[in-house]
């Protein structure tokens, strides 16, 4: 008689892109190997209009208020190591594990995994207390273990960005027998080898120019238009694509920008992967899964206004390890972009940094793994 497939829920919360790319990333490769996947909001999960205040509060806080956000943050990475009166608060986190315990009988899960920390508080709180019986994994999408992680103990598994992070996890109290260091799982079309010239010819550019992607602008944080005209301002003989994403406005503007250099702008896209496979480096914030896409395709960065909090710290890692040059108010784009030009020794030295660094296999590493957690018997 065949085996019934392996059934698994994927918590998310949507607080940004990672969180959400990811779920969906490993949902697409556990379908596609046989199992059934769910993926969940869980704010919604506990009322639509809590999600959607989340969803706003969110984003108001980090745009128009970064650096409360950032102070927010750095508070909570200077706590002592986990104390009973410093969780999350006591009226949010057993009510939204009662609701996940729900949630859980009613999709009949083989295995629960957690791709933000606010699910994985509730799901290892629900196995402290003995109600989740079946095997739950936690994501850390960023390139350091955020704080409140350390709430989480009671969870079977934690995937992080690079084995590198070790220390990180063991001083918060983790038990690092459970470290699974595959990386972010990001899309599996990051992971396929690139052919860059091959890619520039299908986008209608010249295959043999240098290329930079400028991104990360669609949510209004970085100034797209402005840092394609300070490349345009260069000397140097080179090719721009600029992704405006969702941002209407901004894909006007690029669109109707004079420059002496070839300029591709782009709206929504749901191939940044030819973009990557087309370029040489990447003008960008340090967003984790954005990061870890980057470095699947080998792509140097050059990073542009971290948001304050969990985008420093992976600003630091790919600076403390050769893998990204980072603009400051004294060193702005011209001079890094000039500078990563004229050293070419050194632009292929950080990309075999970055290539070494990379996991592009994270998604199908995470989703065999996830393969052996099927009950005995079937």
């Amino acid at each position: 008689m065949p085996h019934r497939p392996l059934r698994v829920l994927i918590l998310t919360l949507a607080a940004g892109y990672g969180h959400i790319s990811v779920a969906n990333a490993l949902s697409t490769w556990l379908d596609a190997h046989g199992c059934e996947c769910t993926v969940l909001e869980t704010a919604d999960a506990i009322d639509p209009l809590l999600g959607e205040l989340q969803k706003f509060g969110a984003d108001v806080l980090v745009r128009a208020f970064p650096e409360i956000y950032g102070g927010i943050y750095r508070s909570a990475e200077r706590r002592s190591p986990p104390s009973e009166d410093a969780e999350t608060p006591r009226l949010i986190l057993p009510a939204l594990a009662d609701r996940l315990a729900e949630v859980v009988d009613v999709q009949r899960a083989d295995v629960v995994v957690c791709t933000h920390i606010f699910p994985a508080q509730a799901v290892a709180l629900l196995k402290r207390k003995s109600r989740l019986a079946v095997p739950a994994i936690g994501i850390v999408t960023d390139f350091t273990i955020h704080p409140r992680w350390e709430e989480t103990a009671g969870l079977d598994g934690y995937v992080t960005a690079s084995p590198l992070l070790a220390s990180q996890f063991t001083k918060k109290g983790l038990d690092p027998s459970r470290m699974m260091p595959f990386g972010i799982p990001i899309d599996e079309r990051f992971s396929k080898p690139a052919d860059a010239r091959a890619a520039r010819l299908a986008l209608g550019l010249d295959p043999d120019r240098f290329t930079v992607l400028v991104m990360g602008g669609g949510g209004g944080h970085l100034a797209i238009s402005r840092i394609v005209r300070d490349l345009d301002a260069l000397e140097s003989d080179f090719q721009i694509l600029a992704v405006a994403g969702n941002n209407k406005p901004l894909y006007r503007r690029l669109r109707r920008l004079s420059t002496r250099k070839p300029l591709e702008a782009f709206g929504f896209t749901d191939r940044i992967d030819l973009l990557m496979a087309a370029s040489d480096c990447v003008v960008t914030k340090p967003g984790g899964v954005t990061v870890a896409e980057c470095m699947a395709m080998g792509l140097p960065m050059i990073l542009m206004k971290p948001i304050p909090g969990q985008e420093e710290r992976n600003r630091e890692f790919l600076l403390n390890h050769g893998l990204a040059m980072a603009t400051s108010p004294t060193f702005r784009l011209d001079e890094a972009f000039y500078q990563l030009l004229a050293d070419p020794e050194g632009l292929e030295s950080m990309r075999r940094s970055v290539v070494r660094h990379a996991r592009p296999s994270a998604t199908r590493d995470l989703g065999e793994f996830i393969l052996t957690l099927r009950p005995a018997g079937w």
